[in-house]
């Protein structure tokens, strides 16, 4: 996406990331997404005060939950005035924790790539209500719904109704990460990525080729292929690693890294590295 509307009265976000490089990505998604339609980009812990704060969150351990407890208290004490947004993995079994500590919207993991687009929808009904955020900094209102109607012609432009992630939102990393799969349905008794993940879902190989050949124009001489289970790559649709890589061939060398392990799907992913 082009960044073609950038007169959007320098709203702020923050967002902070919790868990595994499939979160990253998606946290590079949405920050990219934001900053190219005119969003700034700014650490709400130092000292900032951005008008939305997001949370990737995690709970694949205790750990993890008890890290994503403290970092929404955290946020929710030092920016009493910033709309928080809270997605992620610890959102599906932890409904009460944010109902209880008054988080403004909870977005699920099948929904988190439309975050840019509410964070927008939200700021252009502030602006269209009071012309410029007000000095106070009031909690902004993220609207249920919201008449396009209402919005000029950039605006409608930006108001996709379904986003995809693009890895060439990699504004942040000298290594890019490319979403290749999401979902997990080997359901281990020990484990809780299957419940809050949900089911297999692959991205077809003609979009990571366009990915791949986007970031490779934008400097970066290292991808990281990332997913959930990526050794299931290709389950949903007929398809696996091996033809993954049939698929990039020319596009770039590959090279397999950490693959010596056993477990369900790893000679899958051997086949990157032949």
């Amino acid at each position: 996406m082009k960044n073609i509307y950038t007169e959007n009265n320098c709203n702020k976000f923050s967002i902070y990331t919790l868990g595994c490089k499939t979160n990253q990505s998606e946290s590079d998604f949405i920050a990219g997404n934001l900053m190219e339609r005119g969003f700034k980009l700014v650490d709400s812990v130092s000292g900032d005060k951005p008008d939305f704060v997001i949370i990737n969150t995690c709970t694949v351990t205790g750990a993890a939950d008890r890290k994503t407890r403290q970092l929404i208290r955290r946020i929710k004490n030092k920016n009493p005035f910033s709309k928080l947004l809270v997605t992620g993995c610890y959102t599906v079994l932890n409904k009460k924790f944010l109902a209880d500590n008054n988080v403004e919207r909870v977005v699920s993991n099948k929904n988190k790539h439309k975050i840019p687009d509410l964070i927008y929808k939200a700021a252009c009904v502030e602006k269209k209500s009071s012309g410029i955020l007000a000095k106070a900094r009031p909690v902004l209102k993220f609207p249920d719904k919201y008449e396009e109607e209402n919005l000029n012609t950039k605006e409608k432009y930006l108001l996709k109704s379904e986003y995809e992630y693009e890895s060439s939102d990699n504004y942040f990393h000298s290594r890019a990460l490319v979403k290749i799969q999401d979902g997990c349905e080997q359901r281990c008794s020990y484990c809780i990525v299957p419940a809050v993940r949900g089911q297999y879902a692959s991205t077809h190989s003609e979009k990571l080729i366009n990915e791949i050949d986007t970031l490779v124009k934008m400097g970066h001489e290292e991808v990281i292929l990332t997913g959930i289970h990526i050794g299931k790559y290709g389950i949903d649709f007929s398809r696996n690693t091996a033809g993954l890589k049939k698929s990039l061939n020319g596009h770039g060398t590959f090279q397999g890294r950490n693959l010596n392990k056993s477990g369900t799907g790893i000679d899958n992913l051997k086949d990157l590295t032949g």
